[in-house]
């Protein structure tokens, strides 16, 4: 039957330290065992479940730091702190504006004023791939140095052909899903691409099904918040140029004074958000905290 893979704890048995199967829980709630030849050594079980799920399974498997698995009543098999440490995500933050005319990728994606999605783009996208629905609706952007003498740029710019339901770029894509059109605007999306922050992935629970608990770390670096401050003035800049007259509207976001840091670090904190980018959390080295070689 169809699974749902990795539902459980990763590690099922021990041949010299080394992962031999997996445990998981089928479509109808069983929860059975793969095994890699037979436990022979055969084969190796490959964990490929990104920068969160990664080392969620890890932890629950019984490697990671000793006293956060005995917190949950897991036993340690493998001592290896820096499992769940040093995840690094781009976070990222928004300006937005309401447009004088329907020119947003969500006027072209919805049927006239309703929620229900436009069936000629429905059939653009099924018989060609094209048209919005195929466009992830930030296929434009450039990327920026936020101040003089950096060897690399630090800050990427999204140009989004729309306005979201909030200042949080993440849960407007769900609100979209769930509700269908949104307001005509257009956004810009300012991404921390190089940032210092760093954040955590660990347990909540024992219980393979509850979600881990993840400290993204955004609002706790200086220089991640000037970057971002950054960002917010250069979008503000940019949709003030003459080749926005006649279609730009008012400000739905941040609307505060951009000479004020306290106010930008506020909205900062408050409405940053994912730039889906994370990673280091199983993170590679020699040192003690590294999670492999």
């Amino acid at each position: 039957g169809k699974t749902r893979p990795w539902t459980g704890p990763a590690v099922t048995g021990q041949a010299g330290r080394r992962a031999v199967g997996v445990e998981y829980t089928d479509a109808a709630g069983v929860q059975r065992t793969a095994s890699v030849s037979g436990g022979g050594g055969g084969g190796e079980v490959l964990l490929c479940a990104g920068a969160v799920s990664s080392p969620h399974l890890l932890l629950l498997s019984g490697i990671g730091s000793p006293d956060e698995l005995a917190a949950h009543g897991i036993g340690a098999e493998v001592c290896l702190p820096g499992v769940g440490r040093n995840l690094i995500d781009q976070p990222a933050v928004v300006t937005g504006y309401t447009v004088t005319s329907p020119l947003s990728i969500t006027d072209e994606m919805f049927w006239r004023r309703s929620g229900a999605l436009s069936p000629r783009r429905v059939g653009e996208w099924l018989l060609r791939g094209s048209g919005p629905l195929a466009s992830s609706g930030c296929d434009f952007g450039g990327f920026f140095s936020s101040r003089p003498g950096l060897a690399q740029p630090d800050l990427q710019l999204r140009f989004v052909p729309g306005l979201g339901t909030s200042p949080d770029g993440v849960s407007s894509y769900r609100d979209i899903g769930r509700a269908g059109k949104t307001p005509s605007g257009l956004t810009l999306q300012s991404i921390a691409v190089r940032p210092t922050a760093r954040g955590s992935v660990s347990l909540s629970s024992a219980d393979p099904s509850a979600p881990p608990r993840i400290e993204t770390g955004y609002g706790t670096s200086e220089a991640d918040l000037a970057t971002l401050r950054q960002g917010l003035r250069l979008s503000r800049e940019l949709v003030a140029q003459p080749a926005f007259d006649g279609v730009r509207g008012e400000e739905a976001w941040p609307r505060v004074d951009l000479g004020d840091d306290a106010a930008l670090d506020e909205y900062i904190r408050s409405t940053a958000h994912s730039a889906n980018a994370l990673g280091g959390s199983c993170r590679m080295g020699s040192d003690p905290l590294a999670v492999v070689d």
